[in-house]
């Protein structure tokens, strides 16, 4: 399908689009640290309108926990897959699911041990995962990368390594956006529409092939995984401009 990414013309119909969105690099801009992250009131806004224009086909599918992406865009909730799909939530206001059970205390701090000699490095327990973040430490990460890949090889869990933007995560093996989506598509309100997705980083792209198999769209964000020659947005700036865009479009 040809597209203009950049206003996002090719949706000429809401009603027959589900929009799927992660949320760091995405949305909003990558930060030291992710308590640093913090969603501008606009964004807060222009994703209430699309969930109302989308008749509510609109789903975070996020690394984070569900319960962070809530602070983070509070007071609005939406659809949301947390956690690589470790978490599902399957309409706005309904409750958090647990889809995988959590890692074990013994992994969590076989990690934490890892990262101690690292200064820099921050890491977070997730509850089914664990993310490492290595943004203010950059010269650890063949270290880092090391030691994580042994960990996962030596646990008695069903776990995986995963990379994504300065950040290693060990989420459980049957996870991944893709098979989140595929789930979200079978709700009544997703069912039947082609999937819009958008997203930055490695663990994005099997959502973004999940849309273009299915007759949709994925579209890519520029940054440490997508170089801007193959992107279709600049960064999260451009992401939110666009949205905003949709918005007018249908006003």
């Amino acid at each position: 399908m040809n597209v203009a990414p950049s206003d996002m013309r090719f949706v000429t119909d809401p009603a027959q689009w589900a929009l799927f969105l992660d949320i760091d690099g995405t949305l909003l801009e990558i930060e030291p640290t992710p308590l640093d992250v913090v969603a501008p009131p606009e964004l807060i806004v222009t994703l209430e309108k699309l969930a109302i224009l989308f008749n509510g086909a609109v789903a975070l599918v996020t690394g984070r926990r569900i319960e962070d992406a809530d602070r983070i865009l509070a007071p609005l909730q939406l659809t949301a897959a947390g956690i690589h799909g470790a978490q599902m939530r399957r309409y706005a206001d309904g409750p958090i699911v647990s889809a995988a059970p959590p890692v074990s205390a013994r992994l969590l701090h076989k990690v934490a041990a890892l990262a101690s000699g690292m200064p820099g490095v921050v890491v977070e327990g997730k509850g089914a995962g664990i993310a490492v973040h290595y943004r203010m430490a950059p010269a650890v990460r063949p270290q880092l990368e090391e030691g994580l890949r042994h960990i996962v090889r030596q646990s008695r869990q069903a776990v995986m390594f995963c990379q994504g933007r300065m950040v290693y995560e060990i989420i459980p093996a049957e996870c991944s956006k893709r098979a989140a989506i595929e789930l979200l598509c079978k709700l009544p309100r997703f069912e039947g529409r082609l999937p819009l997705v958008i997203g930055d980083d490695a663990p994005d792209e099997t959502a973004i092939s999940l849309a273009d198999m299915r007759g949709g769209v994925g579209l890519k964000v520029a940054g440490e995984h997508f170089p801007a020659a193959v992107a279709d947005f600049t960064g999260p700036l451009h992401v939110r401009q666009s949205l905003e865009g949709l918005v007018r479009r249908f006003a």
